[in-house]
């Protein structure tokens, strides 16, 4: 029985589709960036001058290129609207996030993996809190050709107690799920097709 469209059930599989079709191409985006790359070859110069010294050798460039990226995007500041001073209340809450350290986590996500996630909730407070969340165990619904307006969004990892937890984000509320079956019993990447929750 398939379930309604709209219905929890069918965003928790909706989106858990999305992420689990995501994770092998990302994961070896994540694998190039961390130099643990498939290609290890060695030209005809330079064996001729090295010999058998090195039968195999690989570079980790993505690294080089991703991080001197990176390292020249900074955040100094927010406006919003058309204002032409700074919003001080947003930088303020920018700061008490700690996002100038986090913020380039956010950035090396999405020079690797091609999109990155961060998650804003109101503390006990009610001041704004967030975290930096890897595209591995985030995914994002938007309308159609309106990438501002959000539909729905799940965030879903493994537990320390074997079990999947998934937190779904719909405008009408915040529903958090853990799966039947520990880890061990998916066979992946489909597993979501036939988890329990």
């Amino acid at each position: 029985v398939r379930p309604a469209p709209g219905s929890l059930e069918w965003w928790l599989a909706r989106l858990g589709k999305r992420l689990d079709e995501r994770q092998v191409p990302m994961s070896r985006f994540e694998d190039y960036y961390a130099g643990r790359q498939p290609l290890a070859f060695v030209s005809d110069t330079f064996r001729a001058a090295f010999g058998d010294r090195f039968r195999e050798f690989s570079a980790n460039f993505m690294a080089l290129v991703v991080d001197s990226h990176r390292q020249r995007l900074k955040v100094q500041g927010i406006r919003i609207g058309d204002e032409r001073e700074g919003a001080v209340d947003a930088w303020d809450w920018w700061q008490a996030n700690r996002l100038d350290g986090e913020a380039p986590k956010a950035i090396t996500e999405s020079l690797v993996k091609g999109i990155s996630y961060m998650l804003v909730w109101p503390n006990a407070d009610d001041e704004p809190e967030v975290s930096v969340e890897t595209p591995l165990q985030v995914v994002v619904e938007t309308e159609p050709g309106k990438s501002w307006k959000r539909r729905a969004g799940l965030k879903r990892w493994l537990d320390d107690d074997g079990r999947y937890r998934a937190e779904l984000y719909l405008p009408s509320g915040i529903y958090r799920f853990r799966s039947a079956q520990k880890a061990e019993w998916f066979s992946v990447p489909a597993w979501a097709s036939v988890a329990q929750w």
